[in-house]
C-alpha cells in the first residue's frame, strides 16, 4: 500500500475483481487502499464496486481512495451509482478529513 509497483498492478485489480465476486471482503478492503496509488482511470470502475458493496469496511476504503484520488468530484462520482449508503459514507469521510486536519475538501 505505501509504494506503487506497477508491475503488479493488473494482478492486484483482477484479484480485487476476483474477491469482489467471492465476497472475500478483507481482501477487496485492502485492495480499496492500495489503488490510491495507480491511475484514476484505471482504478474507478473497481472502487465504485467496491463503495457500493455489502461490507462496510470495503466501502469506507474505497470512499478513503475516491477522495484521495479525486478530491470535490468524488461526492459527484459516487452519487452517479445511486446508492444511498455509499453517498453517505463518501460524505462521512469527507468530513472525518476534515475535522481531522482542518481543512475543507
Amino acid at each position: 500500500m505505501k509504494y506503487r509497483y506497477d508491475e503488479a498492478f493488473s494482478y492486484i485489480l483482477q484479484l480485487g475483481y476476483e474477491k469482489l465476486i467471492q465476497e472475500d471482503w478483507g481482501f477487496v478492503a485492502v485492495i480499496a487502499l492500495v489503488m490510491k496509488n495507480y491511475s484514476r482511470e484505471k482504478v474507478l470502475d473497481f472502487l465504485g464496486k467496491a463503495v457500493t458493496c455489502k461490507d462496510w469496511s470495503c466501502r469506507e476504503n474505497a470512499a478513503k481512495t475516491l477522495i484521495d484520488l479525486y478530491g470535490n468530484q468524488a461526492m459527484t462520482i459516487v452519487k452517479s451509482f445511486q446508492d444511498n449508503y455509499a453517498n453517505e459514507m463518501v460524505q462521512y469521510q469527507i468530513d472525518a478529513l476534515s475535522l481531522k486536519k482542518g481543512l475543507k475538501v
